[in-house]
């Protein structure tokens, strides 16, 4: 095969594995066909084999493409959110929280029904598991930058934790139900929480060496 043969067939793959990670996050992987994958990038079903050893291997490689691309969003989030209050975390969350079409929603929302029915040995599996730790890594990331700039202390992993839950939960509810007004509170509220937690662990002054002197005296001293 020549260079340019090969270029163009690497082209293509990307091209088929870019269109599937589309579908799968608006359709669901169980609701797509191969005909239907390779039709939307141009190409013959006799193509694909050419390409890929199976279809479970293009879903691996569809979610990977779908959170690298969610790991560079929030990286451009973070860094446009540097020096702005309320900080990463919130911009973060008003991200996360933002109406977009079903073929560019968050994979870890998009993919999870699916991911959850994948033996635990699958390479998408693994894959899915992969990506959400690394959304996840970010998002402490954030949360640590924005309680530095605050001025308050690193704020605990469980905290950290629970936010990233109610995150992604709320996503969940809403991705679920529909946007309503009791979703579009529920975003409101967790973003407001994540502005506000950024005060929470704000490190508490030393006391001044006669404070402590004073606080350590003997009760039975008299008073000066």
């Amino acid at each position: 095969m020549g260079r340019a043969s090969r270029a163009q067939a690497a082209h293509n793959r990307a091209r088929v594995v870019a269109v599937a990670s589309a579908l799968f996050r608006a359709k669901g992987t169980e609701n797509v066909t191969l005909a239907e994958v390779m039709d939307a990038a141009g190409l013959t079903v006799g193509a694909f084999y050419k390409q890929f050893d199976s279809r479970e291997a293009l879903v691996d490689e569809a979610f990977a493409l779908a959170f690298d691309h969610a790991a560079t969003a929030w990286k451009e989030v973070r860094r446009r959110s540097e020096a702005e209050a309320p900080g990463e975390l919130a911009a973060l969350a008003r991200h996360y929280f933002r109406k977009r079409p079903p073929e560019r929603s968050c994979p870890l929302l998009a993919f999870s029904s699916e991911a959850c029915q994948l033996p635990r040995d699958d390479e998408a599996a693994a894959t899915y598991a992969g990506g959400v730790a690394a959304l996840f890594d970010q998002f402490k990331a954030a949360a640590s930058q924005t309680a530095a700039r605050a001025g308050a202390a690193e704020p605990p992993e469980a905290q950290v934790l629970a936010q990233f839950a109610a995150l992604i939960g709320a996503g969940l509810l809403t991705r679920a139900t529909g946007s309503t007004a009791w979703t579009r509170r529920l975003q409101s509220a967790v973003i407001d929480a994540m502005a506000e937690g950024r005060h929470s662990t704000r490190a508490a002054p030393a006391a001044p060496d006669s404070t402590l002197a004073r606080r350590r005296a003997p009760r039975h001293s008299p008073d000066p």
